[in-house]
């Protein structure tokens, strides 16, 4: 929830200052650390092995780390594309560590009916597409071109799924949560 309200917080404040300074760059360079944060205490609180959760925390670290240097070296002004880039395959990498912690610990309920699965998913297609998106980002923008039109429809689908599992997810674990207190 914590993460939702950080990300919409943002997304105003990026709409506020693009409609002062005309560019809504310098936000991301704040959101993106923000979101490495988040997301790694989110996973920590996902994953069943320790050891995994503390590589994982190691990694965001890292990753961390790069986009404050990347940030720093280009400006607040250069949109912030291999950090988007390195925020995805790290939020990737955890996806797919979930998936697979999914895949070898089976529940008795369906996928469908876990607030991880739609979690994982949501985050899955989201950071998949913006991977793919933003780190072609200098190849599309080369010699001063705008970005192609139907990129910002992809980004806008890709955030009402991200959004979409999100909420799934947090009805479910609100759900599990009821049911947890029911019963004691």
């Amino acid at each position: 929830v914590l993460l939702l309200v950080t990300v919409t917080i943002s997304e105003t404040m990026s709409r506020i200052i693009a409609y002062q300074y005309n560019s809504t760059v310098p936000v991301y360079h704040f959101l993106i650390p923000f979101q490495i944060v988040f997301h790694s205490l989110i996973f920590k609180n996902l994953f069943i092995a320790k050891s995994a959760s503390r590589l994982f925390l190691i990694l965001g670290g890292i990753v961390l780390m790069l986009s404050i240097a990347i940030s720093i070296n280009d400006g607040l002004f250069v949109f912030p594309s291999f950090n988007i880039t390195w925020l995805s395959f790290y939020l990737i990498l955890g996806t797919l560590y979930l998936f697979f912690q999914l895949v070898q610990n089976p529940s008795d309920k369906s996928l469908f009916s876990l607030a991880e699965f739609w979690f994982a998913m949501g985050t899955l297609f989201f950071y998949a597409g913006t991977f793919l998106i933003y780190g072609l980002y200098d190849y599309f923008t080369v010699d001063g071109r705008r970005l192609p039109s139907w990129v910002s429809k992809v980004t806008l689908t890709l955030n009402w799924i991200l959004y979409l599992s999100y909420f799934i997810s947090i009805y479910l674990e609100r759900i599990k949560a009821q049911s947890k207190h029911e019963t004691h």
